[in-house]
């Protein structure tokens, strides 16, 4: 399996797992909760892809930090403006996107790291 496919398993595993929380929390907070899962999923999910995609190359360090001070940026701008100017709940729409944000770093990590391995075996790695 390629690392892309690995990383859009991983997507799909994750935005799965986000729709169940929602329809597993109370009523009225599911659309919070959805929420912050579509902010981390539309923004985090192709620069974590582009990051996967960059694994062994010159601009894999440029990407890495691209996808970090996004999801910093992500968090923060939401917190501060998206939340209270669509009048969300912080709490639900907040938790979820920091815990998209860490699925999606971790499934980035595994999709990497099967590469690397690949590679490593190989003997193709940089």
């Amino acid at each position: 399996m390629s690392r892309s496919a690995r990383y859009g398993a991983g997507l799909a595993v994750i935005a799965l797992g986000a729709a169940t929380a929602a329809a597993r929390v109370p009523v009225g907070t599911g659309r919070d909760v959805l929420a912050g899962a579509a902010l981390g999923l539309l923004i985090q999910g192709p620069l974590g892809w582009w990051v996967v995609r960059s694994v062994g190359s010159d601009r894999f360090l440029g990407a890495w930090m691209a996808g970090f001070l996004a999801r910093i940026a992500l968090l923060a701008v939401t917190g501060l403006v998206v939340v209270p100017a669509l009048g969300w709940e912080p709490t639900p729409v907040l938790v979820t996107l920091a815990a998209v944000l860490g699925a999606l770093l971790l499934v980035e990590g595994a999709a990497a790291m099967a590469t690397t391995s690949q590679h490593t075996q190989t003997g193709s790695i940089r």
